[in-house]
């Protein structure tokens, strides 16, 4: 088994995640920006310890200088000016299917569960979590995290207890969900997804694309439609 950095292990909520993202986009320096979150986060956050851990999550997600991630953070900056408050959660969801993949299984295993069923237990996707990595003790917490941050994104609804529903999100925005898309592909092993098989793709579970895919694809610079020797379509990521 794996061993993994979970990233994403604590409580974040979207008007703190909202904050990040408004936060990035300005011109300060990146050491200014972080220190303004830091403060911010401060008076929200009970224990100095949590608000500087939730604050670290929050800047690998919108404040880090990872290059790898730079083109979508300045789309989500341009984007979001436009945006409805309510879809505002497609860049947070993105964001972090790219930086941290403990995310992106997590929400790929609470996907395959609710393709089966109408509701999931915490308990299900702790133990479908702890079945693929070896940080035993970290996992169940771990997940919790990931599952009351969806929560409060208004992904996730609390049916009782132990079980969580699911909220369907969908946006009349052709370009948001172009964003979102070229999110996936980048993430994605190899950086290829079938293409008849990405309406049915577990970790976009709560989002809805209707329509042809492939006039989407025709709008984005970063991703294409290619065919392999057995005649199968990908969407795959365009090299620099």
């Amino acid at each position: 088994m794996p061993q993994y950095l979970v990233g994403f292990d604590r409580f974040i909520a979207l008007e703190w995640a909202n904050y990040a993202l408004e936060l990035s986009s300005h011109a300060d320096s990146d050491k200014a920006k972080i220190s303004q979150l830091k403060s911010w986060l401060s008076l929200r956050v009970p224990g100095q310890d949590a608000a500087r851990k939730t604050a670290n999550v929050l800047t690998r997600m919108w404040l880090d200088s990872n290059p790898d991630t730079l083109y979508f953070r300045e789309g989500a900056w341009k984007l979001r000016l436009d945006a409805k408050k309510n879809d505002l959660v497609y860049f947070h969801w993105g964001i972090s299917l790219l930086t941290f993949p403990f995310f992106y299984e997590t929400c790929t295993q609470a996907g395959r569960l609710f393709t089966l069923q109408t509701k999931l237990a915490r308990r299900e996707v702790q133990v479908r979590m702890a079945e693929k990595y070896s940080n035993q003790g970290t996992v169940p917490r771990s997940v919790d995290r990931v599952l009351q941050s969806l929560v409060d994104w208004g992904i996730l609804e609390r049916v009782s207890q132990q079980e969580l529903g699911l909220k369907p999100h969908n946006s009349s925005d052709a370009i948001l969900k172009k964003w979102l898309l070229e999110c996936v592909v980048f993430s994605a092993p190899h950086k290829r997804i079938p293409l008849q098989g990405f309406y049915k793709m577990p970790v976009l579970f709560p989002f809805e694309y209707n329509g042809d895919i492939g006039q989407t694809i025709t709008q984005s610079s970063k991703v294409a439609i290619e065919r392999d020797g057995n005649n199968t379509e990908y969407i795959v990521w365009r090299a620099s």
